[in-house]
């Protein structure tokens, strides 16, 4: 279920496709810190940690 107000962003670049695919690859390091800096609640309203510069 979509919240009330909520909006969709579409992100559009004149970066090399190949660079935004590098950017969006998960990083295991980038996650594991992600995970220790964020709350200990996983609450769903909460922007979600994938591991990479982009998600």
């Amino acid at each position: 279920a979509t919240a009330a107000g909520s909006k969709t962003y579409i992100l559009r670049s004149t970066l090399d496709p190949a660079i935004i695919d590098q950017a969006a690859l998960s990083d295991e390091r980038l996650l594991e810190e992600e995970l220790a800096e964020g709350p200990d609640d996983d609450d769903d309203d909460m922007p979600r940690s994938y591991g990479s510069i982009i998600a």
